[in-house]
């Protein structure tokens, strides 16, 4: 008799919640297509959906930005993606070796069909981008999105007179899962 009583509670909450709504981890994947460019302190949020100039008018929290790193002789060595604290934020999903990516299409293959993220996934402060890289981001919700590098370049900045300094680019796609899950199934 217990356990038809159990059952029947069970059943009547999991309609209930449905019936207002209210069904637990439904997953929402939000995407998009961004550029970031570095002459403007661009940081990115995975929650707005969008870049931004920092600091933001709409108190936003950015989940990374993007600039050119330099050497200690003022050479650009590459264009990078940081957190904006010391937080563990980039993983790589591919290339694996994490040295030379192989191509774009290859990466739009995995960024569209990749499901789920693996749960032992290194995260790291800061990355450098090249297209056709992808990674999973951690972010400041302690969320997950996960972004394929679809073209980055620097170049040196020829408004600058004064000094020898550079600018420079991201676009990638994203995709960003709203319940917290790892799961980026539709």
């Amino acid at each position: 008799m217990n356990g038809k009583k159990i059952l029947l509670l069970f059943i009547v909450i999991v309609f209930t919640a449905c019936e207002n709504g209210n069904e637990p981890h439904k997953s929402t994947i939000i995407e998009g297509e961004t550029t970031l460019k570095t002459d403007s302190l661009p940081c990115f949020s995975f929650r707005a959906g969008k870049a931004f100039g920092y600091p933001s008018n709409e108190n936003q929290i950015a989940d990374f930005f993007a600039l050119v790193c330099i050497n200690e002789t003022g050479r650009p060595t590459c264009l990078g993606l940081f957190a904006n604290d010391d937080s563990e934020t980039f993983a790589y999903i591919y290339p694996k070796n994490q040295i030379q990516p192989d191509n774009l299409d290859t990466a739009l293959l995995i960024f569209d069909t990749l499901s789920i993220l693996d749960n032992d996934l290194y995260y790291t402060h800061g990355i450098c981008v090249e297209q056709g890289q992808v990674f999973a981001v951690k972010t400041k919700e302690n969320k997950y999105g996960l972004m394929v590098i679809t073209d980055a370049k620097y170049y040196r900045d020829t408004t600058d007179t004064l000094f020898e300094s550079y600018e420079g680019y991201v676009t990638f796609k994203w995709k960003y899962q709203t319940n917290g899950s790892r799961s980026f199934d539709n």
